[in-house]
């Protein structure tokens, strides 16, 4: 790799941190809520029909990281304004996710009895609040739409 397209991976490597501790601050302050707050529950019958894997709950904790690498490539082919494009808009998931959670609160029961490390440290970890919109649901999407 030549010092001009290591100056590149390394700035676009940085601006993308930078936007990822912004989407993530701004999402995970925004899970406080007061003791008696009320939620809607966003759990029907329809959801036993998704089949469930458990292994697939690493991929919960990984979504965003995985997007790094695959932005800082869009970063090297992509102008600077339309980089910092996507940047901005990544970090606009959060926020417009995080203005609906208030408009909204939502919360979805943990369902037990299930293996796995992942996934037992993303239920033991994380209150089941803000659950819809899914932002790392958006975030796979939003990837795979900057890059058409």
């Amino acid at each position: 790799m030549n010092l001009k397209k290591t100056a590149s991976y390394i700035k676009h490597a940085a601006l993308l941190g930078e936007s990822t501790m912004q989407y993530w601050l701004r999402y995970f302050s925004n899970r406080r809520f007061p003791k008696d707050q009320e939620f809607y529950v966003v759990y029907t019958s329809l959801d036993h029909s998704i089949p469930f894997q458990t292994n697939s709950a690493l991929d919960y904790w990984l979504v965003n990281f995985r997007f790094i690498p695959t932005s800082i490539r869009l970063g090297d082919s992509a102008t600077g304004e339309s980089f910092n494009d996507i940047r901005r808009a990544y970090v606009d998931i959060a926020r417009e996710g995080c203005a609906a959670f208030r408009a909204v609160p939502t919360i979805m029961p943990h369902l037990k009895g299930h293996d796995g490390y992942a996934l037992r440290a993303a239920q033991a970890l994380l209150r089941p609040v803000n659950c819809s919109p899914s932002l790392h649901t958006a975030v796979p999407f939003f990837a795979y739409n900057s890059m058409q």
